[in-house]
C-alpha cells in the first residue's frame, strides 16, 4: 500500500483551502473569476504554493518590514529587544526594536523571527549582526538593549549584551523590568507557609482542570451558589513568568475557595448535603480521585493555609497595576521609575500600618474559615523548631502577623530596593530632562553632566548644552506645575528641535531606552497561532512574513505596489501588472 508523506498531505490541504477562498472572492470580482476559470495560459495561474510563498514574502518582508526599517533608519537612534523560545524543536529568536518616529511617537515594532542553531550569546549576536547587515541597519545607532537576565543574554563576558557593547559602547543594557518584578515577588514569597499555599494552588488547578468530570462538578457548584458563575473559567493555573497572570490565578482561587472545599467533600463522600446533588456528580468517583481530594481538603482546611492565601492575595494586589503598566509599549524609563517608587511607597505605608492592615486580613480569613468549618488556631509552639516559625504570640492574629505578614512585606521591600537599583540610577540621571521634575531640583546637577558626557558624540554642539538646559528650565518655570510634561515622551513632543537641538537629541535617546522586552513575548503569542503542530514544518522566512502580516495588520499597504514588487522580484512569462486593477 502506497503511503503519502504527511507534509505532502498538509501542503495539498492548504492549497485546496486557498483555492476555495479565491473562488469565494471571485464571486464579486469578475477579473479574478475570469483568470481562475479561463487563464491566458493554463500553466500560468499563479495560485500554486510557490506563488503563495512568494507573494507572502513580498507583503511581509519587502513591504511591511521594509517600511518599518526605512522608518528606523530615518529615526537613527533605536534600541533592540530580544528573546528566544523553543518552537517545534527549533530555537527561534524574536527581534524587536524601539524607536521614535517622525511624529515623535514612541514605537515598539516586531521585525523578524530568526532561527538559530544554538542560543549562546555569540550565536545570537552573530544572527543579529547578520540581520543588520542584510537590512542596512547600523549597529552604531543602537542606544539600548533589553533582554532577560539569563547568562547567555546578560553575561558580563560572553553574554549577548557584552558582545554588542564591544561593538557599540553606547548600547546600554537594560534588564527587562517585568522580569525583575517577577523575580522580586518570587524571591519575596519564600516563607514556608506561602510556598505551601502556592504549591497547593498549582496542584489543585491541575487536579480540577485536567478532568472534565471534576471541572463540571466545580462549575455546577458555582452555578448553584453564584448567578452567572459558570460564564468564566473557575481556576487558572499559576504562570511561572507573568505576575499579572499569577495575580489572576490568586483571585480566582480565593473566590472559588469555599466551592473547592465543597467539591472535594462531594468527591470523597463527606459532604453533609451530598443527597441534594444529582447522582451524576456524586457517584462513580475512582479511588485515586477520592484519595487526592482528601489530600487537598486536609491541606486547604487549615487556618494557616487560609491566612496565607488571604495575605498573599491582599498584600500583593497593589502590584497588579504596576505589572500591566510596565508592559506598555509607550512607557519610558522615567515613568517606570515612578511606578516602582509608587509601589514601594504603598508597600511601605502598609508596613508602617501593619496592625490595622493585618487586622482586616485576619478578619477576612476568619470569615472564610467559618464558611468551611475551620477554627482559628496556631501551630504548636515548641522549644526547638526548624521547619516553621516558632514565634511566641498571645493569639492567632498576633502569631500570623509576626510570622507571615511582616516578613512578606519586608522581603518585598528588600527585593524591590535591591533589584531595581540600576533602574533608579539611570532614571535619576534622566529625571533632569523632564520639566515636571527639573523645576523642583537645583539648577546645577552632576548627573546631567554625566549624561552629556556619555552622549557627547551624538550631540550637535555639546558646548552649548548648558545654555539650552537653562532656556528649557526657564520656559517651564513660567508654566503652571500641572501643565508641565511629566514623562520623556511628553517632553520630547514639547521640545523645539530647531531651537534646542542638543536637548532634543538627549530626549530622543532617553525616550528610546526600553523598559521591558514584552514586545518579544507578544510576538511569541503570534508564533503559537501560526506554528501549531500541524504546521511545524513551516520555514522561518514564511513564518516571519506571516507574523509581520499578523502583528502589523493595521499597516497601510498599496496593492499596486505589491504587485509591482512581485513582478520585479519574480518575473513571469505573461504581464499581470494590471490583472487585478483594470
Amino acid at each position: 500500500m502506497l503511503k503519502i508523506p504527511p507534509h505532502i498531505i498538509k501542503a495539498h490541504t492548504l492549497t485546496i483551502n486557498f483555492l476555495s477562498l479565491l473562488r469565494e472572492y471571485s464571486v464579486n470580482d469578475p477579473n479574478l473569476k475570469e483568470h481562475l476559470e479561463k487563464p491566458l495560459q493554463k500553466n500560468a495561474t499563479y495560485v500554486r504554493m510557490q506563488s503563495q510563498n512568494e507573494m507572502i514574502d513580498v507583503i511581509g518582508h519587502h513591504t511591511i518590514q521594509a517600511n518599518i526599517i526605512d522608518e528606523i533608519k530615518a529615526a537613527g537612534f533605536h534600541s533592540i529587544m530580544v528573546d528566544e523560545v523553543t518552537a517545534s524543536n527549533d530555537e527561534v529568536m524574536s527581534l524587536c526594536v524601539r524607536f521614535i518616529d517622525d511624529k515623535n511617537n514612541i514605537r515598539e515594532e516586531f521585525l523578524e523571527f530568526i532561527q538559530v542553531k544554538r542560543i549562546t550569546g555569540q550565536a545570537l549576536a552573530d544572527a543579529i549582526f547578520k540581520f543588520y547587515k542584510e537590512t542596512g541597519l547600523n549597529i552604531s545607532h543602537i542606544r539600548g538593549q533589553c533582554f532577560d537576565g539569563a547568562a547567555n543574554m546578560a553575561g558580563a563576558k560572553k553574554g549577548l549584551s557584552a558582545i554588542i557593547l564591544n561593538q557599540n559602547p553606547q548600547a546600554v543594557y537594560m534588564h527587562c523590568n517585568s522580569h525583575i518584578l517577577n523575580l522580586s515577588i518570587v524571591s519575596a514569597c519564600k516563607d514556608n507557609v506561602i510556598q505551601a499555599v502556592l504549591a497547593r494552588m498549582t496542584q489543585v488547578a491541575i487536579f480540577i482542570n485536567y478532568s472534565p468530570k471534576r471541572e463540571n462538578l466545580l462549575e455546577h457548584i458555582v452555578a448553584r451558589n453564584v448567578e452567572g458563575g459558570q460564564r468564566r473559567k473557575i481556576l487558572v493555573g499559576l504562570c511561572k513568568t507573568r505576575w499579572t497572570e499569577r495575580n489572576t490565578a490568586y483571585e480566582h482561587f480565593f473566590l472559588a475557595f469555599p466551592f473547592l472545599v465543597t467539591c472535594f467533600e462531594i468527591i470523597n463522600g463527606t459532604h453533609g448535603l451530598i443527597d441534594s446533588y444529582e447522582s451524576a456528580y456524586t457517584e462513580d468517583w475512582s479511588a485515586e480521585s477520592k484519595k487526592d481530594a482528601t489530600t487537598h481538603l486536609n491541606a486547604m482546611c487549615n487556618f494557616g493555609f487560609i491566612v496565607g492565601l488571604v495575605s498573599v492575595y491582599r498584600l500583593l494586589y497593589p502590584l497588579q497595576g504596576t505589572c500591566q503598566k510596565l508592559q506598555g509599549r509607550t512607557i519610558d524609563i522615567v515613568k517606570a521609575f515612578d511606578e516602582i517608587e509608587s509601589v514601594k511607597s504603598d508597600i511601605q505605608a502598609t508596613r508602617n500600618d501593619i496592625d490595622n492592615a493585618f487586622t482586616r486580613i485576619y478578619q477576612h480569613s476568619v470569615r472564610l474559615s467559618e464558611q468551611v468549618g475551620v477554627e482559628p488556631s496556631i501551630p504548636r509552639i515548641a522549644k526547638r523548631q526548624s521547619n516553621r516559625a516558632n514565634t511566641p504570640a498571645d493569639n492567632p492574629e498576633e502569631y500570623y502577623r509576626r510570622t507571615l505578614a511582616i516578613p512578606l512585606l519586608d522581603n518585598i521591600m528588600t527585593e524591590l530596593n535591591t533589584r531595581f537599583t540600576n533602574l533608579s540610577l539611570r532614571a535619576s540621571k534622566l529625571l533632569f530632562l523632564v520639566p515636571d521634575v527639573m523645576c523642583t531640583l537645583p539648577d546645577n546637577s552632576t548627573e546631567f553632566n554625566e549624561i552629556v558626557e556619555m552622549y557627547k558624540e551624538d550631540l550637535v554642539n555639546p558646548d552649548v548644552i548648558d545654555i539650552e538646559l537653562s532656556v528649557w528650565r526657564r520656559k517651564w518655570l513660567r508654566v503652571d506645575s500641572k501643565d508641565r510634561p511629566s514623562s520623556l515622551a511628553k517632553s520630547l513632543g514639547a521640545c523645539d528641535r530647531s531651537r534646542l537641538p542638543n536637548l532634543y537629541v538627549l530626549l530622543k535617546i532617553a525616550s528610546c531606552l526600553p523598559v521591558t522586552s514584552c514586545e518579544c513575548e507578544r510576538s511569541f503569542s503570534v508564533l503559537r497561532r501560526l506554528r501549531p503542530w500541524l504546521r511545524a514544518s513551516m520555514t522561518t522566512p514564511r513564518l516571519s512574513s506571516l507574523a509581520l502580516m499578523n502583528i502589523h495588520y493595521g499597516h497601510e499597504v498599496n496593492y499596486k505596489d505589491i504587485v509591482k514588487k512581485f513582478l520585479e522580484l519574480h518575473p513571469r512569462r505573461i504581464d499581470i501588472s494590471n490583472l487585478l486593477f483594470e
